[in-house]
């Protein structure tokens, strides 16, 4: 697939991103909805964007996330319900970071960069 971030465009690998509710004792379809409509609407951007500025490609096409009402995390990929759209988008983009840079950096390193390349990437997306 071929993306464009900024001038460049940039050719990706398709990541699959299967969104599922932690349990069904509390209601948590809905942020399930959020999240697959914000990854279907800004994959392109978020995969192309981490590989074209961080020189790395992706090493999976296909991840199960868990939506639930604790800390998100990248391993197992573990996301927030209660975030805002934005705050789902910046979190799904920075728990996708920490996929990218698994077993390639420490984790110290890894906060480090992911949050120098989404810096730099908000700025030069214009957000």
């Amino acid at each position: 697939m071929l993306a464009k971030v900024g001038s460049i465009e940039v050719t990706y690998v398709l990541m699959e991103i299967k969104f599922y509710p932690d349990s069904d004792l509390e209601d948590f379809r809905e942020s399930v909805l959020e999240y697959q409509k914000i990854w279907d609407e800004n994959s392109s951007q978020i995969i192309s964007s981490w590989e074209s500025h961080s020189g790395l490609k992706f090493r999976e096409s296909y991840i199960n996330a868990i939506v639930w009402d604790g800390i998100s995390a990248s391993h197992p990929l573990s996301l927030r319900y209660d975030l805002l759209p934005d705050g789902k988008k910046d979190t799904l983009a920075h728990e996708l970071g920490h996929r990218l840079l698994y077993k390639r950096l420490s984790f110290a390193s890894q906060h480090f960069t992911i949050g120098y390349y989404y810096s730099w990437l908000l700025v030069l997306e214009g957000a």
